[in-house]
């Protein structure tokens, strides 16, 4: 996926692949060892007459270019298989913009598990806790949509939505409906990209409902002492509120490029030697509350208020120690910029129920198991609209939209990544969805499956 040393680059830009149908041949099949002083494993598996490349970063499809070199589409990386040797290919040399890595394969090991081999700095952070607490046993399987979703299952099977890897439905805190699709399972994590955003409001949240932060309007230089002398020419006024609601007045365009483009801002910064520094050292363009600009530096800004705020080495390290603890969190991360603070604006991995306790968390006004994680005066201050943009309302990192079926509006709240990553509550439903995809080169299918055939299965008929 990407390089495994700044793995989060590429699952910041992009994440993974598009279907590629290919022939059968045990030469690649295997587990394959890096030899450096900090070993990593991918494995390359086969399903369906289709390679799969795992890493700890998750499943992605291989596309084969000759006999020995592989694509991996959508994620800017590429991989020659070398030394074959009584029919299976010893290493694979892997390439990204930013890594370059042998793996050489090993022996078979089933006490390895590619997902979770990897609580090291390669990942970033560990984020999980389920040592701690019980993981899944707040949802009730019910499964009692499962045969009514048969169509939609079947459409995502033929490639209709692209490529759709879960989709979870919880309805009145039970879970209805759980599909897993290309290789993945419920134990797997996922890329949940610009989700992370969205996340990162919610312990803004957390801190603001313990005191370590005074209040949205409390300016963010007050958190930042590092970077002081910054915040001149009008940047002193610059409020939480402003990066939360992504007008922090600061010159950011990242949608105009690819972001795979070196003079994209947003990549850019992702590379840079600080990531808060560059942020802050872009032209005040608009006064602060005033210009609406998506920006990943703006939530970036958010993260290092909370941690600075909090008393914590950095926004993952309060994560874990956050009321959203509560939720228990299996085989999650959190990867890291270049300058080894966490993403914030689209570097967790999570599985998808874990997505899916976030989104009933959000649901029941900031509740869970009888104790309140999260002020209810939070939740509707975050979810608000404040700004139109893409045809949607966004607050502080969340969206919000309605859906319509047989002539009736049901508002949504909304936890949007790249991809068709999302998290999805219609309050008066008692409804939460979760979806996950890599769908980076296309437009997001996840508001079709919704409408045409999640809320007709659950509205229909009952």
């Amino acid at each position: 996926m990407v390089g495994f040393k700044h793995a989060t680059v590429a699952f910041l830009l992009s994440a993974t692949f598009a279907a590629q149908a290919l022939g059968s041949d045990s030469a690649y099949i295997g587990l394959y060892q890096s030899s450096d002083w900090e070993p990593s494993f991918v494995k390359v598996t086969e399903e369906n007459g289709q390679l799969f490349f795992h890493s700890f970063q998750g499943i992605a499809e291989i596309k084969l270019t000759s006999d020995d070199h592989m694509v991996l589409k959508h994620v800017y990386a590429k991989g020659k298989f070398g030394d074959l040797d009584d029919g299976q290919y010893q290493y694979i040399d892997y390439v990204d913009p930013t890594y370059t890595k042998r793996f050489h394969r090993i022996e078979p090991d089933e006490n390895i598990n590619i997902s979770t081999a990897h609580r090291t700095s390669l990942l970033g952070e560990d984020i999980s806790n389920s040592e701690q607490c019980s993981t899944d046993e707040f949802f009730e399987p019910t499964l009692s949509l499962q045969q009514k979703l048969t169509p939609l299952w079947k459409s995502i099977e033929k490639r209709r939505f692209g490529n759709i890897n879960s989709i979870l439905v919880a309805k009145n805190g039970e879970l209805v409906a759980e599909h897993y699709f290309n290789g993945y399972h419920k134990d797997e994590k996922h890329t949940v990209q610009s989700v992370t955003k969205s996340i990162v409001s919610m312990l803004a949240g957390t801190a603001i409902d313990a005191r370590a932060v005074e209040s949205v309007n409390s300016p963010i230089a007050h958190y930042l002492p590092k970077y002081e002398k910054l915040f001149k020419h009008g940047k002193a006024s610059i409020t939480l509120k402003h990066t939360l609601s992504m007008t922090a007045g600061l010159e950011w365009d990242e949608w105009s490029k690819p972001y795979s483009d070196p003079t994209n801002v947003r990549l850019q910064q992702i590379l840079s030697d600080d990531a808060v520094e560059f942020t802050i050292k872009q032209p005040l363009a608009h006064d602060p509350g005033s210009h609406y600009a998506y920006s990943g530096g703006f939530v970036d800004l958010t993260s290092e208020v909370i941690a600075n705020a909090t008393e914590s080495e950095d926004a993952a390290d309060y994560f874990r120690e956050s009321p959203l603890a509560e939720l228990c969190f299996d085989n999650a991360g959190w990867m890291s910029m270049l300058d080894g603070r966490p993403g914030a604006g689209g570097g967790m991995l999570l599985r998808p129920r874990d997505m899916l306790k976030l989104g009933q968390l959000m649901l029941d006004d900031g509740k869970w198991q009888g104790k309140q994680l999260l002020s209810q005066s939070w939740i509707e201050e975050s979810t608000q609209s404040l700004n139109t943009v893409l045809g949607m309302g966004y607050g502080y990192y969340w969206w919000t939209r309605n859906y319509t079926h047989n002539y009736n509006d049901y508002a949504a709240v909304l936890a949007l990544g790249w991809g068709d990553q999302s998290i999805i509550i219609i309050d008066e439903l008692d409804l939460v969805i979760v979806t996950n995809g890599y769908n980076f080169a296309r437009e997001p299918q996840t508001h079709r499956m919704v409408s045409q055939y999640i809320l007709p299965a659950v509205l229909d008929g009952n």
